[in-house]
This record gives structure tokens, sequence and C-alpha cells, in this order.
């Protein structure tokens, strides 16, 4: 059974983890490109 919380307190709960996840994708995706940028850069010290 899901425990009966207010539903304006449950939006607030989802409200804040939609927030959290959002924050978490952008600095996701801000890792990706730097660590895409060190891959460069590691492949072409390879190559010579």
């Amino acid at each position: 059974m899901i425990p009966a919380i207010a539903p304006d307190k449950r939006r607030e709960n989802t409200k804040r983890r939609n927030s959290a996840f959002v924050l978490k994708e952008l600095t996701s995706k801000k890792a990706k490109i730097k660590n895409k940028k060190k891959v460069r850069k590691l492949s072409v010290t390879s190559n010579e």
C-alpha cells in the first residue's frame, strides 16, 4: 500500500525529484563533454 500523503506534498516531492534529475542530467552531459575532450587528447598522444 502507498502511504496516504497530501497531494500537494506529493507534487512538491516529485518536483524536487525532477529538478534533481535535471541537474544530474546537465552535470552528466558536461562530464561527458569533458571526457570526450580528454579521450581525444589521449588518442592523439597514443597515435604519435
